[in-house]
C-alpha cells in the first residue's frame, strides 16, 4: 500500500501536536530553590536520627573541674589548714557525707519570675528582684571554706532509658547531669531528675572541628551562620525544657575559636542568669 506523501505529518503540525513546556527563568529558579529545600530538609531529617544515634552510642561521660577559690593558707594556730585525716574526723562533713545517698526532691520546675513566655516556648531570665536560675535551680549545698571544691559533671545522658534509671537509683545527686536537647520527652526526663535531687544542664550542641563528619544535629550553632541565626538556635535550645542551670560543651569547638560568634552567645545566656561549662 502505498502512503501519499501529503497524509504524512510534517514538522509544524509535529510542533501543534506536542505541547510547549518552556519555562521562564523564574519558573526555573522556583523549581530549583523547591528541589534543594527538599533535599535540605531530607538531609537534616537523616542527620537527626544520625545524631541521636551516635549521642545514644557514646555513653556517659564525666567532667571533673577543681573550684580555683583561693585557700586560705594562714598557717596560724588558729586557722590552720586541716589534714585530711582531721578532716573526716569532722562530725559536720560526717554527717553531710551520711545523707549522700537520700534523694530529697529539688523544687519543681519552672518557678515564679525566673523565665518568660516566646513562641517555641519558656525561656529562662532573671526575674525582676534578680534572682538567676543558675541559682534557683541550683542544688544546695553545705560550704566547707577550708576545703577545695571538686564538682563533676556526668554529660551525654538521656538516649538511654537504662543508663538513665540506674544514674537516678544509684549514683550520688551530688554530681550534676547534663542532657542533650534532641532527648524525646525531654521534660519528662528532667522532671524526674529534679524529683530525685539531680541539678542539670543542657549539652549546647556546638559545630566541632571535625564538622561534618561529627555533626552535632539540626538545632547546633555553627561558625557560617550569622550570628542572629545562632542566637535562634540557641533559644530553641533553651526552650526545650525549664529547671536546668545552664549549659555545658565540649572544648573542641570551631565556633569556641571564633569570639565574634561566641561573645553574643555568652552574654545571651549571662544576659539570662545561666551557668555556662565548657
Amino acid at each position: 500500500m502505498e502512503t501519499n506523501p501529503s497524509d504524512q505529518p510534517t514538522q509544524k503540525s509535529l510542533k501543534r501536536l506536542i505541547p510547549s513546556f518552556a519555562l521562564s527563568s523564574f519558573q526555573i529558579t522556583l523549581i530549583t530553590f523547591i528541589l534543594i529545600l527538599c533535599g535540605m530538609i531530607g538531609f537534616a531529617y537523616v542527620m537527626k536520627d544520625k545524631t541521636e544515634q551516635k549521642l545514644a552510642e557514646k555513653g556517659p561521660m564525666a567532667i571533673i573541674t577543681i573550684s580555683n577559690e583561693v585557700i586560705n593558707r594562714d598557717q596560724s594556730p588558729d586557722n590552720k589548714i586541716e589534714t585530711a585525716e582531721e578532716m573526716s574526723e569532722d562530725p559536720t562533713l560526717k554527717e553531710d557525707l551520711s545523707n549522700d545517698s537520700t534523694k530529697s526532691p529539688l523544687p519543681s520546675s519552672p518557678m515564679p519570675g525566673v523565665y518568660e513566655d516566646s513562641a517555641d516556648g519558656y525561656l529562662p531570665a532573671i526575674s525582676k528582684d534578680g534572682s538567676k536560675p543558675y541559682v534557683v535551680y541550683a542544688k544546695p549545698s553545705k560550704s566547707y571554706p577550708n576545703i577545695p571544691k571538686i564538682s563533676i559533671i556526668l554529660t551525654e545522658i538521656g538516649f538511654n532509658s537504662a543508663i538513665n534509671e540506674t544514674i537516678i537509683s544509684t549514683m550520688s545527686n551530688r554530681i550534676t547531669l547534663s542532657v542533650s536537647p534532641y532527648v524525646e520527652n525531654l521534660n519528662q526526663l528532667t522532671n524526674t531528675f529534679r524529683q530525685s535531687g539531680f541539678e542539670f544542664l543542657i549539652e549546647l550542641p556546638v559545630e566541632s572541628m571535625h564538622f561534618p563528619k561529627d555533626d552535632s544535629g539540626p538545632y547546633a550553632l555553627l561558625s557560617h551562620l550569622e550570628p542572629s541565626m545562632n542566637l535562634k538556635r540557641l533559644k530553641w535550645n533553651m526552650t526545650r525544657t525549664t529547671g536546668y542551670i545552664g549549659f555545658v560543651t565540649f572544648k573542641d569547638s570551631r565556633l569556641m575559636s571564633i569570639s565574634t560568634l561566641i561573645e553574643p552567645v555568652l552574654d545571651e545566656i549571662q544576659n539570662r542568669g545561666l551557668y555556662f561549662q565548657v
